[in-house]
């Protein structure tokens, strides 16, 4: 299980494993400590095998905030047929005071697109700052991780 957290609130993956160690199954729950509520998120289009869905070998979630709707955004990250794609859901908006009113704003995940250039390889570390979520990447004419993806949450468009 790993958790990215977001202006007070805390995105989890939770997989189960079968007897032969894959992953079966991802769930994503939004945590908010503050308040001890916690949303599931629905399952995207890149989240598992069969109808409607697409086969995937590595996926990753975290949490951004777009300052300028007053939303939550889980973005979701995964590797099929060769390249990287991007999903975002909306969850909820920051309340008065700061609290967070976690409902599901969206009742589905919306697809960004495919990640803009030849990545070999991506962290599992996430960080957000100021509506935008980075990761480090590596591309296939580099051997370390020492380039940064940037997705801005208003644009809904990679930097």
């Amino acid at each position: 299980m790993a958790g990215h957290p977001c202006n007070g609130l805390i995105c989890f993956e939770y997989r189960h494993w079968n007897r032969l160690n894959y992953h079966d199954d991802c769930l994503v729950l939004v945590y908010n400590p503050a308040t001890r509520n916690t949303v599931l998120v629905p399952r995207g289009k890149g989240k598992g095998k069969g109808k409607g869905k697409e086969i995937y070998n590595y996926r990753l979630e975290g949490l951004g905030f777009c300052s300028s709707s007053n939303e939550f955004r889980v973005v979701c990250l995964y590797h099929t047929l060769g390249s990287f794609r991007c999903e975002l859901f909306t969850l909820g908006q920051r309340g008065a005071q700061g609290t967070h009113h976690l409902q599901l704003l969206s009742r589905s995940w919306k697809r960004v697109g495919d990640l803009p250039c030849g990545i070999c390889d991506i962290t599992k570390c996430m960080c957000h700052v100021k509506g935008r979520v980075y990761w480090i990447m590596k591309l296939p004419s580099d051997s370390s991780f020492k380039h940064v993806l940037s997705l801005d949450l208003k644009l809904e468009e990679f930097k």
